[in-house]
C-alpha cells in the first residue's frame, strides 16, 4: 500500500481529487491528511481546509486516514473540532481517524484521545517513539481489533520501536524531499535521490510505505514571492531500464530574477526544460496526467496557471508515480 502524507491545504488536496479515479482504480493508495495551521492572515483557514478536504474526498470516494489530534505548534483546530467535521462532512465514511504518538505526549493522553472517537476503526501516527513504550504497547493492545495501521516516520522511530508492533499493519513514512531556503538553492543539487523505500518496505517486514510528496514534512503557512520558480518533478529510475529500482527527483529552475522579470516568464523558463526532458523520456512518464498538463501550459496559446497550482500539478504527477511503480 502506498501512503501519500498531504496536508489540510488547496494544492495538495486538489492534487488527490484530479487523481481519484486512479487511486479508485488501485485499491492500495490511501492517503494520510495532516491539519494544518492557520495562514497568518486569515484566522480560522486551517479548519476550513480541513473541511473543504474531508467533504471534496468523500464526494469522489477516496478513502483516507485523517490526524484529529495535531502535533504541530500552533494548530488551532482541536480534536473535537476535527471529529465533528468528519462527522458532519464525511458522508460515504471515506475517513479513518488516526491519533499522533509522540515523544512529549503521555500514554495517559493518548488513552484520552483515543476515548474521544467514535466507535469503529482508528489508526496510530508514530511521529516519535513514546516516552514509556511498555505503558503505550500495553494500552494500544485493548485497542487490537479497532487499530487498522501503525504509521511510523523514518525520522522519528528506529528499526527497533518500529518492530515492536509486528504482526500490526505497518506502514513506513520517509520524507524524502530535502528542502532548501530558497528556490535558487536546488541548483546545486538539481538531480537528486529521492527514495528507494517503493522497492524495499515490504523485505523490511512493513505492508505498506508512504512519503510527502515533493512538499515536505514540514508545513509554513505563508511566504513571500520566489524569486526563482522551481518545478520540482520525480521520477523513475534509471531511466529506460529494463526494470526501476530507485526514484529520483529533478529540480526544473528559472534562469532570470522573478522580481525583475515577473513570475509567468520565470515560469516559462523552468517549464521549457521540463517538457524537454519529458519528450526525452516520454516511455517512462507517459503514465502522467499532470506531465501532459505541463506540457499543455507551453500552449499554443501559453498558460502561466499560477504558481499554487504548479505546486498541485507536481504533488498530483508524484502521486501518479506511486500509483504506476505499484500496478
Amino acid at each position: 500500500m502506498y501512503v501519500p502524507v498531504i496536508h489540510a491545504r488547496q494544492s495538495e488536496r486538489q492534487a488527490i481529487k484530479n487523481v481519484a479515479d486512479k487511486i479508485r482504480s488501485a485499491k492500495n493508495v490511501y492517503p494520510l491528511v495532516i491539519p494544518v495551521q492557520d495562514n497568518p492572515l486569515t484566522p480560522g483557514s486551517g479548519l476550513r481546509g480541513a473541511a473543504q478536504l474531508i467533504a471534496g474526498f468523500s464526494k469522489v470516494e477516496v478513502p483516507f486516514a485523517f490526524l484529529v489530534t495535531p502535533y504541530v505548534q500552533k494548530v488551532q483546530a482541536t480534536q473535537t473540532q476535527l471529529l465533528d467535521a468528519i462527522a458532519n462532512l464525511d458522508s460515504k465514511n471515506m475517513a479513518t481517524p488516526v491519533v499522533a504518538v509522540t515523544n512529549g505526549k503521555a500514554a495517559s493522553t493518548v488513552e484520552a484521545e483515543i476515548n474521544l472517537l467514535p466507535p469503529g476503526s482508528f489508526s496510530i501516527l508514530h511521529v516519535s517513539a513514546a516516552p514509556n513504550v511498555p505503558k503505550l504497547l500495553g494500552l494500544l493492545s485493548k485497542y487490537a481489533d479497532r487499530i487498522q495501521a501503525h504509521y511510523f516516520y523514518a525520522d522519528g522511530c528506529d528499526e527497533w520501536y518500529c518492530d515492536i508492533w509486528q504482526g500490526a499493519f505497518r506502514v513506513l513514512i520517509e520524507d524524502g524531499f530535502v528542502r532548501q531556503d530558497r528556490n535558487a538553492d536546488y541548483g546545486t543539487n538539481w538531480d537528486e535521490h529521492y527514495s528507494d523505500l517503493a522497492f524495499r518496505y515490504s523485505m523490511e517486514g512493513f505492508q505498506g510505505y508512504g512519503d510527502h510528496t515533493i512538499c515536505g514534512e514540514k508545513f509554513f503557512p505563508g511566504g513571500g514571492p520566489a524569486r526563482t520558480v522551481a518545478i520540482h518533478l520525480t521520477y523513475p529510475a534509471p531511466l529506460g531500464g529494463a526494470a526501476y529500482s530507485d526514484v529520483r527527483i529533478r529540480h526544473f529552475l528559472s534562469a532570470s530574477d522573478a522580481k525583475s522579470v515577473g513570475a509567468a516568464v520565470c515560469y516559462f523558463e523552468a517549464l521549457g526544460d521540463l517538457v524537454a526532458f519529458y519528450n526525452a523520456h516520454v516511455q517512462d512518464l507517459s503514465f502522467s496526467r499532470a506531465c501532459q498538463e505541463f506540457v499543455g501550459n507551453l500552449g499554443p496559446p501559453p498558460h502561466f496557471p499560477q504558481l499554487g497550482t504548479v505546486k498541485r500539478i507536481s504533488i498530483q504527477h508524484h502521486i501518479e508515480l506511486m500509483i504506476h511503480l505499484k500496478t
